[in-house]
């Protein structure tokens, strides 16, 4: 499950929401939510009930992707 942001009220919405219906107790694991953006230090992850997070939008993005993939397709054997 990916959370479009990080902030309120996308992504404690979709935590809450599983918490609600059992899931984070029990033998339902919470499932794999990963946030965008990075915008707040997440207690969510060190609580275990975030998986990951993904910083989008950083202005040497698109620099480094292509550095990226230059090197790849580049590389050899």
């Amino acid at each position: 499950m990916l959370s479009p942001y990080d902030g309120p009220p996308f992504r404690i919405g979709i935590l809450s929401s599983h918490k609600v219906v059992g899931y984070g107790s029990g033998n339902m694991p919470m499932p794999i939510v990963s946030g965008q953006d990075a915008k707040f230090l997440h207690q969510s992850m060190l609580r275990g009930e975030q998986y990951s997070n993904d910083l989008q939008g950083h202005p040497d993005l698109a620099k480094v992707t292509a550095k990226w993939v230059d090197a790849a397709l580049t590389a050899r054997p």
